[in-house]
């Protein structure tokens, strides 16, 4: 058998899916902010942003673009469930995401020079087969800042 190669025949391209993934960027940038953790406790997972609206730090920068609306995270993370990174992800309640917002704000209270009240944050809950989509989210989120410098 003689084999040829032709790349088009391995490129996929769906308008469809770009369309859902502006979508969820849309979504996300609608969700309201919310304090480091958040007040309540819940459960899901998903993406999430952390925003900084301190004055007088190394992310003073920050503050100058987040002082009227929440443009500019300073991090953008998932948190994905259980045994998501080897298949195995279990049909159990999970609360990783509000875990992953706690464990940022432990690490925020343990540095000297930072405060959490000068820490926001915005998350998206991907739930059942939407959290297929969680590392997607994540990628196009950061890809968006970098090119447009907001999300």
């Amino acid at each position: 058998m003689e084999y040829s190669f032709d790349r088009s025949k391995h490129v996929f391209h769906s308008p469809e899916f770009e369309e859902l993934v502006n979508d969820t960027i849309r979504f996300f940038n609608g969700t309201p902010v919310q304090p480091v953790p958040p007040i309540e406790k819940f459960e899901g997972t998903g993406v999430y942003a952390l925003y900084f609206i301190g004055k007088g730090s190394l992310y003073n920068q920050y503050h100058e673009i987040n002082r009227l609306e929440y443009r500019q995270p300073i991090y953008v993370g998932k948190a994905v469930p259980r045994g998501w990174r080897q298949g195995r992800v279990t049909s159990g309640k999970s609360n990783e995401l509000y875990r992953r917002l706690r464990d940022h704000a432990k690490s925020i209270a343990q540095a000297e020079n930072l405060y959490i009240e000068d820490f926001l944050c915005r998350f998206m809950i991907l739930e059942n087969e939407a959290s297929n989509l969680i590392g997607t989210v994540e990628a196009a989120l950061i890809r968006h800042i970098s090119l447009y410098g907001i999300v």
